[in-house]
């Protein structure tokens, strides 16, 4: 046998190599971190740290997404108005635009002399020098 160890295990023998922790399973790890009796005072307090930091967590992304929420409905009542009032705008758009072909078409019918001696003669019963006017009842 010879007497130092290392020439009888070499370097390379995976069986020399000290364990490391990072070739341990993440759960055994716990394991023995949680068994040390050092650990499980600070465990306790990190676990109830980890909670905490936690619940305040999940409480700002609740309040967030309340906010959020409030602000989506906000906005979408503001869109509902505007479209409410571009609605209202456009009909009354159309109404105007309606009477002012109206007026239009009356603006120009006055100009026309025809046209004013028929209205005046059909609505306000005017005659011509001379003329008679009879009225005859139509029946229905």
């Amino acid at each position: 046998m010879a007497a130092n160890p290392q020439e009888q295990f070499p370097n390379n023998a995976p069986y020399m190599r000290p364990v490391s922790a990072n070739v341990l399973n993440p759960e055994i790890q716990r394991e023995i971190r949680q068994n040390n009796p050092r650990n499980k005072k600070r465990v306790s307090k990190v676990s109830k740290i980890q909670k905490a930091i936690r619940t305040a967590v999940r409480v700002v992304i609740v309040a967030m997404l309340a906010g959020f929420t409030v602000s989506v409905v906000k906005i979408s009542l503001e869109i509902r108005s505007v479209q409410n009032q571009i609605n209202d705008a456009k009909t009354t758009y159309k109404k105007v635009k309606k009477n002012n072909a109206e007026l239009n078409l009356q603006n120009k019918n006055l100009k026309n002399p025809e046209y004013l001696e028929s209205v005046l003669r059909d609505k306000y019963r005017y005659t011509k020098d001379g003329e008679v006017l009879f009225n005859i009842p139509t029946t229905k």
